[in-house]
């Protein structure tokens, strides 16, 4: 089944069973087909994805959509701006970028993506991938406030929770927004020169035109790459403990456990204060340059 739009402004919603295309003065409807192939031409097109109890998987591109359920495949040209509810079911969501700049917004049950020429927004999907294409793409992640798990490599960002999970690929530079003690961050650098800054619950990473900024950690865990990474672990918050082993680092302090390994360069600076902050060296054969600086004491 064919559907073709007017050249203005339509309209599509569809189900997993039914795509309809509405504008002034126009209606076509598809109810009860296997496969629907709809072009919504010129002109601003919105759409409205409307899915079930049961497992859909969406894909979107800038200009198109396919959608697929256990009763229709629909796939969709020429589209601008979309609203995807996919229900409760384990559902599928991918969403590729252009070659503009991207913004995403994503959380729990709820992603937003916003390009030069078309946003998409998708309630509840049990997963989804987003890939940037080009540009200076950027995305901010969110905690859903229960027990998440935050994965960064140089590619790829995921979030884990309870079976579902958000995965972005190739962003140029991303937020993530943790919960509190419960969230787990790991991290990994790149192949080159990368630099990690840590103070007060926020971390910044920078390396091979990548940017990652995350605050409000439970538990931080980084691996280097490669390539001569430097970290700069800044103490402000007091009766934290820092310990030093022959390949890794961990400062533990009120709110966040942080481990270093795998880098070339460690730089603790405890901010001068009434607090006692302790340094434990717990190997003195290092295999990466160590300096501390500030008001440790040593045990």
């Amino acid at each position: 089944m064919e559907i073709e739009g007017t050249g203005n402004e339509d309209r599509l919603f569809a189900t997993t069973r039914l795509a309809r295309v509405t504008a002034e003065g126009y209606f076509a409807q598809a109810l009860g087909f296997g496969s629907v192939s709809v072009d919504l031409g010129a002109g601003f097109d919105p759409a409205i994805f409307r899915g079930d109890e049961l497992n859909q998987e969406l894909l979107l591109t800038p200009a198109s959509a396919s959608y697929t359920s256990a009763t229709m495949r629909l796939d969709v040209a020429n589209l601008e701006r979309t609203t995807s509810n996919l229900s409760t079911g384990l559902d599928t969501l991918v969403v590729d970028g252009g070659q503009g700049q991207e913004v995403v917004n994503a959380r729990y049950g709820n992603v937003l993506v916003v390009g030069p020429t078309y946003s998409h927004r998708v309630y509840a999907s049990g997963s989804v991938v987003l890939n940037a294409t080009g540009g200076n793409d950027r995305f901010t992640l969110n905690s859903s406030g229960s027990q998440d798990q935050f994965s960064v490599t140089p590619e790829t960002t995921r979030w884990t929770r309870e079976g579902s999970f958000i995965e972005l690929n190739n962003f140029a530079n991303a937020l993530i927004l943790g919960g509190g003690g419960n969230d787990t961050l790991s991290l990994n650098g790149t192949e080159g020169d990368d630099s990690l800054y840590l103070a007060n619950s926020i971390l910044a990473l920078s390396g091979s035109g990548t940017t990652v900024v995350a605050r409000e950690f439970g538990t931080i865990d980084y691996q280097g790459g490669g390539g001569n990474d430097l970290v700069t672990l800044i103490e402000e918050s007091g009766n934290s403990v820092l310990r030093v082993e022959r390949e890794r680092v961990e400062l533990q302090t009120a709110t966040t456990t942080t481990t270093i390994g795998d880098v070339d360069s460690v730089i603790a600076r405890s901010i001068l204060d009434d607090d006692l902050d302790v340094i434990e060296i717990l190997d003195g054969d290092l295999e990466f340059l160590f300096e501390a600086v500030g008001d440790w004491t040593s045990n």
